[in-house]
């Protein structure tokens, strides 16, 4: 009997570091393509990887999420939610302001679960969110601000 007390123990410490390691592992890399990395390229789809911890695939937390163009970037003055992805998953409204996308995001329906875990979520911003990529060939940075986590994904256009 005492032995199985300490087998569940040993277990149970052993979950514990695991789940430790799981939340303390890096955050805040990221990743950003384009459909064409072509200077002025117009109705391009960027896709933004964000290394995270996310909630049963989702992100955790705020459910805003503040997407930031590069300067010299373009987008529609109005952009569908159709347009955005988040995690596969269609936003429920896209504000823009210049070259700042805020995006809001659908609370989770159904089942929730507990499992939270190191992975990556990906914004998708369409080609009928009308995005022109930069007119000069150089290196460009798109931003990402989710909560308190912040995300800088290097972009290079080409001539």
């Amino acid at each position: 009997m005492h032995i199985r007390r300490s087998s569940c123990l040993v277990v149970a410490i052993a979950s514990l570091c695991l789940a430790a390691i799981a939340l303390a592992a890096p955050a805040g890399l990221a990743t950003a393509t384009l459909s064409s990395s072509k200077a002025g390229a117009r109705h391009v789809t960027l896709t933004v990887s964000l290394t995270t911890e996310l909630q049963c695939g989702r992100l955790m937390g705020s459910r805003t999420l503040v997407v930031t163009l590069p300067a010299k970037a373009r987008i529609a003055k109005t952009v569908p939610a159709t347009a955005v992805l988040v995690s596969g998953k269609a936003v429920s409204q896209v504000a823009v302001a210049g070259r700042v996308l805020t995006l809001s995001l659908a609370p989770p329906r159904g089942m929730t679960c507990n499992s939270i875990t190191t992975g990556i979520a990906k914004v998708v911003v369409g080609r009928a969110a009308g995005l022109r990529n930069p007119p000069a060939p150089g290196g460009y940075t798109v931003r990402v601000t989710h909560g308190a986590e912040s995300f800088a994904a290097p972009l290079k256009i080409h001539s």
